[in-house]
């Protein structure tokens, strides 16, 4: 019997966009994933959570944004864990639950390029399989994946797949710069026309 391919995709999700949708999407129907598996984090070790915004609020959010994708699941598991959410602790947690399973990460190449740094960084490198996702754009950067992908293989032995899928430009920070400055405007609209009693908090 074939054991299930899972891939996880994790991050804060403040908000959850297209971009992280389309990974998911991909890693589903191009890349032979049996499941992929959402998970928000509670408390990133990596970057403050910005303007604070409840975990139960980022995690409802993605729910919302992969309802209907077959195959992929959000969870609250680095949620109900204590402290920071480490993807090495996450990780292990799953195997012991389910030692027949395998667990790969899909992941920009932004994180991948500071893996190294991460928490038991060259443990994940060694040890669990990895997609990347490299950045879409300027002329010269798949170039700079390979190269990175090259040298972490050769280094750790890191089995590292370059998705043939540039990651689309669509950051969290730009979406809650542009959703600031809509809600802005709104309520000096409706302001300036009497009607502020109907903006929402």
């Amino acid at each position: 019997m074939n054991s299930c391919r899972t891939a996880l995709l994790g991050g804060t999700f403040n908000p959850p966009h297209l971009a992280h949708v389309s990974m998911v999407e991909f890693a589903l129907s191009r890349l032979g994933f049996d499941r992929v598996l959402i998970l928000p984090a509670a408390d990133p070790p990596h970057k403050p959570v910005a303007g604070n915004v409840p975990a139960d609020v980022r995690l409802a959010l993605t729910r919302r944004a992969f309802d209907g994708v077959l195959g992929a699941q959000v969870s609250d598991l680095e949620l109900r864990r204590e402290g920071k959410s480490y993807t090495y602790d996450t990780l292990s947690l799953l195997r012991s639950e389910s030692p027949d399973e395998e667990f790969s990460l899909l992941l920009g190449q932004d994180m991948l390029e500071t893996m190294e740094h991460w928490y038991r960084g060259e443990e994940l490198l060694r040890q669990t399989p990895m997609v990347v996702y490299p950045r879409q754009g300027e002329e010269g950067e798949l170039g700079d994946v390979k190269a990175l992908v090259a040298r972490l293989s050769e280094t750790y032995g890191a089995r590292i797949t370059i998705a043939a899928f540039p990651m689309q430009l669509i950051s969290s920070t730009a979406l809650r710069e542009q959703l600031a400055g809509a809600y802005q405007a709104c309520t000096a609209f409706l302001q300036a026309t009497g009607k502020a009693s109907y903006a929402i908090a």
